[in-house]
This record gives C-alpha cells, sequence and structure tokens, in this order.
C-alpha cells in the first residue's frame, strides 16, 4: 500500500506541476484561468484526501494559491479561498497568518458571493477544527460580526445563499 501512496502521491505531483506549466504557457488568459481552476480542484481534493503528513508536501503549492487568491476572477479567487482555508486547517502558522485573509474575504463589500460562500465555509471550517485558544477575544467578535453581517444582509433576496450559509455556520459553532 505504500507503494501505491508514494506513486499515486508522484502521479498528482507531475499532473500538478505539468498543469501549471500549461498556464504559463498560454497566451490566452482565460485558458491560463481555466487550466488554473482545474489545478486548485487538483490541490483541493489531494488536500481533503490526504493525510496530514502528505498535506504537509502540499505546500509547495500555497504561493500559487495565493496568486490565485489576488487574481480579479471570481472563480479563481473562490477556489483559492477554498484550498487557503484547507491549509488553514491542518497548519497552525498558516492559520495564525491567513485567518484575518479570510475573514475579510468572507465579510468583502465588493467580493463576488461566490468567493464570500467559499471563505465563510472556510472560516467555519477553521473555528470548528482550531483550539479556542487560538483565537484571541478580537478574531472571536469579528468572526461572530461577520457571520452576523451576513445574516442579516438586506438584498434584494433576503434570502439568498450566504445568508443561509451564516445561519447554518452559526448553528454548527453554538452546537
Amino acid at each position: 500500500k505504500i507503494g501505491y501512496v508514494k506513486k499515486s502521491k508522484f502521479m498528482q505531483n507531475i499532473i500538478i506541476k505539468f498543469s501549471q506549466q500549461m498556464a504559463l504557457d498560454s497566451s490566452d488568459e482565460e485558458e491560463r484561468n481555466n487550466i488554473s481552476c482545474r489545478i486548485l480542484l487538483i490541490v483541493k481534493s489531494i488536500l481533503q484526501h490526504q493525510s496530514c503528513y502528505q498535506r504537509t508536501e502540499m505546500m509547495e503549492f500555497f504561493a500559487f494559491v495565493l496568486n490565485c487568491l489576488q487574481q480579479p476572477v471570481a472563480s479563481l479567487r473562490a477556489f483559492a479561498t477554498s484550498c487557503l482555508s484547507i491549509y488553514s486547517i491542518f497548519d497552525v502558522n498558516v492559520r495564525k497568518q491567513y485567518l484575518p485573509v479570510i475573514k475579510q474575504v468572507a465579510v468583502g463589500e465588493f467580493e463576488d458571493e461566490l468567493v464570500q460562500i467559499e471563505a465563510l465555509k472556510g472560516l467555519v471550517d477553521v473555528c470548528l477544527v482550531a483550539e479556542i485558544e487560538e483565537f484571541s477575544n478580537q478574531d472571536r467578535v469579528e468572526i461572530d460580526a461577520t457571520l452576523l453581517r451576513q445574516m442579516q444582509r438586506n438584498d434584494e433576496n433576503a434570502y439568498d445563499d450566504l445568508s443561509f450559509l451564516a445561519m447554518e455556520s452559526v448553528v454548527k459553532l453554538v452546537f
């Protein structure tokens, strides 16, 4: 079984590195963004299905995730936010450094709703996994405020996905 895991990890890394090279080589921005989205989906899938030991080996793709998070393309930002949240779950240093980024994205006034949904999901997942001592009182107040703000949104779609997600998140965190 160990041989299979090593081969599987090796293949995953080859796929990701090849895809990254394709994204760099492409002259079409839309094609680069599509390839980058696929890479992020692969990274996310690997992160979700590997042990903590194997996940630390995935840190080599962390810079790529951060780069995608800074792009003005909503789908890239959403996938990158999801990956950043998963990295934050299994790495305390990443969590300490990037939790403010996830919180900011979750409440970003000009942020696309898809990106906000991924950030809110990630924020709640991090809160469920992390020890309460890891969060300062200020962190807890900001997280509570984020959830409350999203629950009380006054859009024309008063009960949109983001509002429902915020309500669901409060229930998860309370119970």
